[in-house]
């Protein structure tokens, strides 16, 4: 009676609905527009009246105020000119180069070098120089030998091969400049500064100034504390310098010590360092000033003429764990250690054999008892052991002698052995390879084998020596007529 049922059927007066059509819709608008085209526009601007009035229609004679002819301006500046650019000297002859020298304003020529030679510069001019690059010289990062015994690494050559530097393998640590009241009036040169430093009348045979002192005490007439300008080119070459080092087992520049004394003075009171490792205070290869009596590190250096750079021996080398070592072309062992930064070391044979350390119907004591030299073990067992020498080095008896496969081989002691083992992956990567390529060889690795010990040649006892297990690295004391593999090692 008073409410609506919810049917919509029963609503009267009901919207009609659209249909969605544009078509449908009545009193459209009629669209005024823009057909797009410019001849449809109205009031359009007069261009070329608009230009004439307003602005420029691009013809350069309409120009006021245009800049007189380039030749009339003053040439307050002293610019080289088109005439004196294009003046080639007299005498140019075919492979000549040319270089512009400020000073005279002028195109200067550099004859043609001969072969071999290399341009470099000298005094700021382009020069062509002799230099050696053969097998003989030395190169940054080489390390200087001296009959036959590593000194120090290069550490700068000059363009011209004329001189170089070396560094001290060594670092020392937590040394002072000298007193902070005394102006010693040092220069760019390390090895003058030094002389001066060691003048001194306060010098006290060194004790009051120890960082140069360190450097003298590794040879006065050679080692020195390096000038600033001395120190920046060991700083420059530090990367090739570091990777030596490293091989060396030597302490790398920068590594330990962030900074290192220099020889040049500030004043009375101070001296300069170089720092080599970034830091919160300072940046790596910033010169700075402290009181000289700060506690900082030292690397000496030394000069190389030009015969001493041109002086690398015959057969140079340097090795690292897992080289190969040939004879000739023959592979003949693998690095197993090394020393002098690799130039030399001790290898291991690529062959191995199964044998007993001895079968001798009575064993004896042979005073092989080093535990570090298998050379010595085995002149001990010469020196012991009576048997047909014209069997050597493969005697019935005493088979450890197997080891000996040519000049300068042994069996190694018991250290030996445990260092071949410490480094046995290393090693048969390489053996693998070589193995890969054909080559005979046998691999370190016989933890599958029925017997995992290598012999050393460092005897325990009457009826017992030692051997390596090659399956966990533990020492065994093994009866001397039991087999075993043998494997022999040799010096570099």
């Amino acid at each position: 009676t008073y409410g609506f049922n919810g049917n919509y059927n029963s609503l009267t007066n009901k919207p009609l609905l659209f249909s969605g059509s544009y078509d449908d819709l009545t009193d459209v608008p009629v669209i005024q527009g823009f057909s797009g085209d410019y001849n449809d526009l109205t009031n359009k601007p007069n261009i070329k009246d608009s230009i004439a009035t307003y602005g420029f229609d691009g013809d350069y004679d309409k120009l006021t105020n245009k800049p007189v002819n380039v030749s009339s301006f003053t040439n307050d500046a002293n610019y080289a000119t088109r005439s004196e650019i294009a003046t080639i000297p007299d005498g140019a002859d075919v492979g000549d180069m040319l270089f512009w020298e400020s000073g005279t304003k002028g195109w200067n020529r550099v004859p043609v070098g001969t072969e071999g030679q290399i341009l470099s510069i000298k005094n700021g001019v382009p020069t062509w120089i002799d230099f050696d690059a053969s097998a003989n010289t030395y190169k940054i990062g080489d390390v200087y030998l001296e009959d036959g015994v590593a000194k120090g690494i290069i550490a700068d050559i000059s363009a011209d091969g004329s001189e170089g530097l070396v560094v001290s393998p060594d670092e020392y640590a937590g040394l002072k400049w000298g007193p902070n009241t005394t102006l010693i009036n040092t220069g760019t040169d390390g090895y003058a500064n030094t002389n001066l430093i060691r003048a001194a009348a306060d010098y006290n045979g060194g004790a009051a100034y120890l960082a140069a002192f360190t450097c003298v005490n590794l040879g006065a007439d050679e080692w020195f504390l390096p000038s600033k300008e001395e120190l920046l080119k060991v700083y420059a070459n530090r990367s090739f310098i570091n990777q030596r080092l490293e091989a060396y087992g030597k302490t790398k520049l920068g590594a330990t010590a962030s900074a290192y004394w220099t020889s040049s003075e500030k004043d009375a009171g101070n001296a300069y360092l170089l720092q080599f490792a970034t830091e919160s205070t300072h940046f790596a290869g910033t010169v700075y000033e402290v009181k000289k009596d700060s506690a900082i590190a030292v690397r000496a250096i030394r000069k190389l003429t030009s015969a001493e750079i041109k002086s690398r021996p015959d057969g140079y080398k340097f090795y690292k764990v897992g080289d190969v070592y040939y004879d000739g072309r023959t592979p003949v062992g693998v690095v197993y250690e090394i020393s002098d930064g690799g130039l030399h070391g001790k290898m291991v044979a690529v062959e191995h054999d199964l044998k007993a350390w001895s079968i001798a119907a009575t064993q004896i004591i042979t005073n092989a008892v080093s535990n570090s030299n298998g050379q010595a073990n085995l002149d001990s067992i010469m020196a012991n052991v009576v048997f047909d020498k014209t069997f050597f080095p493969d005697p019935p008896d005493y088979m450890i002698f197997s080891a000996c496969k040519g000049e300068g081989w042994y069996a190694p002691a018991k250290d030996e052995m445990l260092a071949i083992y410490n480094v046995r992956a290393s090693i048969d990567v390489t053996l693998n390879q070589l193995k890969a390529q054909g080559e005979y060889i046998d691999l370190l690795d016989v933890s599958n084998q029925d017997t995992k010990i290598y012999w050393t040649s460092t005897e325990k006892d009457l009826n017992n020596a030692y051997g390596i297990s090659f399956e966990d690295g533990s020492v065994v004391e093994k009866l001397k007529n039991t087999t075993g593999y043998i494997r022999g090692v040799r010096k570099f």
